[in-house]
């Protein structure tokens, strides 16, 4: 954790606004350090100093852990950086997207719950295979499903494209063309991929939860909000019991 921080760059992680805005804000005595209106937006804040703006208060310390959102993708956009033809995840964040990366990815034609960070360690700790962290997907799509669907993805289905059979996943029937899957691998296309073993095609995907988190239904297409120490938390729980040891019953 660095041992001081600009002002303005503090008010503009507690408020949320761009730092340009987060300027004005203090030029215009709406930040105070201590009890006391700070107008210099250059001011090094310590880790210990207490820091107000409207009428949320931290101290710099708890500001400068790494931050972590919540974000709702939107169909179109791309879990990259940078990209020369589509607008990127990071786009939405403006002025707040220094420093950020996305945990994993979502096909651009994919919507919904996305962690946007820049703690390199919860990245690995949620984004690595090894870590069977379960995401739960809503599908819609064309074709029917067969009668044996959900204990075939238990059991775990091979695709003609892939070398070796995916992991055990759960998939719930939700309607005529709609069904939850989840999965814990996080293999290229491998929700879409698991519903073509099943003679099915994915018109729609939508990511509703990582680990123990769902998505927050307040929050729209576009949006995002920071994530509580509790839900990050939430974020890291494994497959309860592997997919690998499904009981025969699921199976």
């Amino acid at each position: 954790m660095p041992d001081s921080c600009r002002l303005d760059r503090a008010v503009a992680r507690l408020s949320g606004l761009s730092r340009a805005l987060s300027r004005r804000l203090i030029k215009e005595g709406g930040a105070m350090v201590g009890g006391e209106v700070e107008r210099n937006v250059a001011r090094r804040l310590a880790p210990a100093d207490t820091l107000e703006v409207d009428g949320n208060t931290c101290t710099v310390a708890e500001l400068l852990a790494p931050r972590t959102y919540m974000f709702n993708k939107p169909a179109g956009c791309v879990c990259a950086d940078r990209d020369g033809d589509h607008p990127t995840v990071l786009g939405y964040f403006g002025d707040l997207a220094e420093g950020l990366h996305c945990v994993g990815r979502l096909d651009i034609d994919a919507r919904g719950l996305l962690v946007v960070t820049e703690d390199g360690a919860l990245n690995h700790a949620v984004a690595s295979p090894r870590a069977a962290i379960p995401k739960a997907y809503e599908a819609v799509f064309t074709g029917t499903l067969p009668s044996d669907a959900a204990q075939r993805c238990a059991r775990g289905v091979r695709h003609h494209g892939e070398d070796r059979p995916y992991q055990g996943a759960r998939l719930e029937v939700l309607g005529d063309n709609a069904a939850r899957l989840v999965v814990c691998e996080g293999r290229f296309h491998e929700v879409k991929r698991i519903f073509e073993c099943l003679g099915c095609e994915v018109t729609d995907l939508r990511r509703v939860a990582i680990g123990g988190l769902a998505l927050d239904p307040a929050l729209a297409e576009g949006e995002f909000r920071p994530l509580s120490p509790g839900e990050r938390e939430l974020l890291t729980q494994p497959w309860p019991r592997g997919p690998e040891s499904l009981s025969d019953k699921e199976r």
